[in-house]
């Protein structure tokens, strides 16, 4: 079993910021050994993400707040909200 806490996420240097721009707490990491990872990422209101995943696929879910992402290969556009994934 693994519990931890934000200050624990600080002590160990997973807890990532960029003061007014984002937070990511990283929970669960590959070296955890559980073949998935957990991160709390916090985006602050107003900024713009740009984001590329080469090496892993990565799940978002919107807890709050509203936004929009940008499939960069196809165009598309979809709007995001609390509840959204």
């Amino acid at each position: 079993m693994i519990v931890r806490t934000v200050d624990d996420l600080r002590k160990r240097g997973m807890l990532g910021e960029n003061p007014g721009v984002w937070t990511s707490a990283r929970y669960l990491l590959r070296d955890d050994g559980l073949g998935f990872t957990v991160t709390e990422t916090t985006v602050a209101l107003g900024q713009r993400q740009e984001m590329e995943y080469r090496n892993h696929v990565e799940a978002n879910f919107i807890i709050d707040g509203e936004g929009e992402l940008t499939d960069f290969a196809t165009g598309t556009v979809y709007p995001l909200s609390a509840g959204s994934m």
